[in-house]
C-alpha cells in the first residue's frame, strides 16, 4: 500500500513513510496542491494509495 498526504501534512515525511510504504508521496509533490478533495481522492484511488489527511474537530476552526 502507498500513502498518499494531504498538503496539510508536511512533506518531509514523505522519506520516512517510504522506507515502509514504497511510493508514497504528498499532494504537493504531485502538482495537486489546492486541488479539492474529490480530486485528490481520485488520484489516490486510481494509483492504489490511502489517504493521510489530518483530522479537525468542529471546534478547531
Amino acid at each position: 500500500m502507498k500513502l498518499l498526504l494531504d498538503e496539510n501534512l508536511s512533506r518531509r515525511l514523505v522519506p520516512s513513510l517510504q522506507a515502509v510504504y514504497p511510493g508514497s508521496s504528498q499532494v504537493d509533490l504531485l502538482d495537486l496542491s489546492g486541488a479539492n478533495d474529490h480530486a485528490v481522492w481520485t488520484y489516490a484511488r486510481a494509483h492504489d494509495s490511502g489517504r493521510l489527511h489530518e483530522a479537525r474537530s468542529p471546534t478547531s476552526g
